[in-house]
């Protein structure tokens, strides 16, 4: 029997990532914006808190 993590995916399994992945882009901006923020030596810049706001706003869609 092969070992579960070596196996490729279904079909079935490729569509649903295919369904998800708007989302999955959306949370993955959200957490970009974030590091950025949370990196920032200074002052954050509007132009991070509006991706951030933004990147919020497209994962809720």
């Amino acid at each position: 029997m092969a070992d579960p993590a070596e196996r490729e995916p279904s079909a079935r399994e490729l569509a649903a990532i295919e369904r998800e992945w708007p989302l999955i882009a959306a949370d993955l901006a959200v957490l970009d914006a974030e590091i950025t923020i949370l990196a920032a030596d200074e002052q954050v810049s509007d132009l991070a808190w509006r991706r951030l706001a933004h990147a919020h706003a497209q994962a809720r869609t």
